[in-house]
């Protein structure tokens, strides 16, 4: 299973690093749920079950804000009468 959460904290729980990278288009597991408006433990557990994108290097995972953009895309719901005159 995986598990996202403890790369980004250190021992006495606090978050380590940035929330995100320079050019702002990596979200750490904070970052990215505030972005998508999700707590962090529902986006963890999309996580682990791999239902959103995120990039794993080493125990860290990141999320990348255009992808993130292009999930969230995916799942919009559009009214029945949309499009219709």
């Amino acid at each position: 299973m995986l598990c996202c959460r403890s790369a980004f904290y250190s021992r006495k729980g606090r978050a380590s690093g940035d929330s995100m990278n320079e050019d702002g288009r990596y979200l750490n597991i904070e970052a990215a749920s505030q972005y998508l408006s999700l707590s962090i433990s529902y986006l963890q557990k999309l996580t682990s079950r791999r239902r959103v994108p995120f990039v794993k290097i080493g125990r860290r995972c990141i999320y990348d804000r255009r992808l993130l953009d292009r999930w969230a895309a995916r799942r919009q719901v559009l009214p029945r009468d949309w499009g219709t005159s």
